[in-house]
C-alpha cells in the first residue's frame, strides 16, 4: 500500500553547510550530526591555530572538493561505470579510499532496488534528515546505504528494515 502523505522535505544550504525543514520543524543532516559528536582530534585544533582561519578555510575548501569527488566516484562505481585512479586520483590516499569501498561493494554484493532513487529522507522520531545514497538489498533484506568521507575513510553507513 502507498503512503498517503509525504511530508515535504526541503534541503536548505547555510554557511556551507546543509540542514533539512519537514512540516515546518528544522532536522540537521547526518553530515551535521556526525560532524558535531565526532572528536576534533588535539593535532587537528593545533594545526587549525597554527595555520591560520583563512589558509585552514582554503585547505577545508579544498578537502570538501575531494569529498564530492570520491563520492561521485562511489555512484560511478555502483553504476557500473569505470573510473581512472591512477589519472583522477593521483593521492595514495584516496586511491586506498577508493579500493576500500570496491571491496567493500565485492564482500556484501548490495542490489538496487527496483524503481528507487536516490533521495531526502527524514527520520522524525530520531530528529535527523539526510540524503540517501544508495537504496538497495543486502541479502534480501532492504538497506538505505549513505557514504561519508570522514577523516580520508569511506564510512557506509546503513540503515535496515526499510520498506
Amino acid at each position: 500500500m502507498q503512503k498517503l502523505f509525504q511530508p515535504a522535505i526541503v534541503r536548505k544550504e547555510l554557511n556551507d553547510e546543509h540542514y533539512y525543514y519537514v512540516d515546518g520543524k528544522f532536522f540537521p543532516s547526518v553530515t551535521k550530526i556526525l560532524h558535531e559528536t565526532l572528536p576534533t582530534p588535539i593535532a587537528l585544533k593545533k594545526w587549525l591555530g597554527d595555520l591560520g582561519n583563512e589558509k585552514a578555510e582554503e585547505k577545508m575548501e579544498r578537502a570538501g572538493t575531494r569529498g564530492t569527488l570520491i563520492h561521485q566516484a562511489c555512484e560511478k562505481l555502483i553504476k557500473g561505470e569505470t573510473i581512472n585512479l591512477d589519472q583522477d586520483f593521483p593521492k595514495r590516499e584516496d586511491k586506498k579510499s577508493l579500493v576500500g569501498f570496491v571491496n567493500w561493494f565485492a564482500d556484501f554484493q548490495p542490489q538496487p532496488i527496483p524503481n528507487t532513487t536516490p533521495e531526502m529522507t527524514v527520520a522524525s522520531q530520531s530528529g535527523y534528515a539526510g540524503t540517501i545514497d544508495y537504496p538497495c538489498q543486502i541479502n534480501t533484506q532492504a538497506q538505505l546505504l549513505n557514504q561519508k568521507i570522514v577523516r580520508g575513510i569511506i564510512n557506509i553507513l546503513v540503515q535496515s528494515g526499510v520498506t
